[in-house]
């Protein structure tokens, strides 16, 4: 069996600012519990609607407490997944406290954008999917 040399880091490498492995895991956690938490809200409301018609609660408090679960449900999953790309990405051997809040921000706003565009790009495809069997039922 031949000796393997001990790893060493060239230090000739530049270092990396943007650990994008970091940035797409905590984009594809934070699409994940955005999903999960609406989905989780969606059952919660389809459980207390009622096709009686004689009951119809659709109170003010039920409109502002399904925005607020939105809202809640957006700044949680956004910020588990900026935590992750923070928490994952390539850390320096020197650098001061003031550069790595920055990183972790920039890593943050990464995952919210790429975030938002699987968001999008998952709705636009469930649009697309829904909208032949929409135009052929109501053609019929």
């Amino acid at each position: 069996m031949v000796d393997q040399p001990p790893y060493r880091r060239e230090a000739a490498a530049a270092p990396v600012y943007i650990s994008w492995g970091a940035v797409i895991a905590g984009a594809i956690a934070a699409s994940a519990l955005t999903f999960v938490l609406i989905t989780f809200g969606a059952a919660i409301g389809l459980a207390t609607a009622s096709p009686s018609a004689t009951w119809r609660d659709t109170s003010v408090a039920l409109a502002l407490l399904s925005g607020l679960w939105l809202l809640l449900t957006a700044v949680a999953s956004f910020a588990l997944g900026g935590y992750l790309a923070g928490r994952l990405r390539a850390t320096w051997e020197t650098t001061t406290v003031e550069e790595v809040e920055f990183r972790d921000g920039i890593h943050g706003i990464l995952v919210w954008g790429l975030a938002i565009i699987i968001g999008a790009a998952l709705a636009l495809g469930a649009v697309r999917a829904a909208t032949p069997q929409a135009t052929a039922s109501a053609s019929t």
